[in-house]
């Protein structure tokens, strides 16, 4: 808190481009690069999940390419902004409804989608 009693929030400083980016910049990674990547994103998400939080809308532009100081790559998933803390049972709690980016749909809301034409 400030002295005045006002809240603030520290960030860390991310110095990279987000995957969305540095694949248009890039074209295709290499495949040990992609491992590398999607491996680190798995325990990012897992460690959220353990903590009982769903990300519900994660896309390219939510993984953040960063370096560490030994220049190896390190991926920081980003914008929990419509994240939901998991309900006693293992459901996402809220209000339901169409959570996320438009063409990526977050596969915890099939249960209670609606189908239709």
């Amino acid at each position: 808190m400030l002295e005045n009693g006002a809240p603030y929030l520290v960030m860390e400083f991310l110095a990279g481009m987000d995957l969305g980016a540095l694949l248009k910049e890039r074209g295709a990674l290499p495949p040990v690069e992609v491992v590398d990547c999607v491996l680190q994103a798995c325990e990012a998400i897992a460690e959220a999940h353990s903590l009982g939080i769903v990300h519900r809308d994660l896309k390219p532009g939510d993984l953040f390419f960063a370096r560490r100081h030994d220049g190896s790559p390190c991926i920081k998933v980003l914008d929990f902004g419509i994240s939901k803390f998991m309900a006693a049972g293992g459901g996402a709690a809220g209000s339901g409804g169409m959570p996320g980016s438009t063409g990526i749909w977050d596969t915890s809301t099939w249960d209670n989608a609606t189908w239709g034409p």
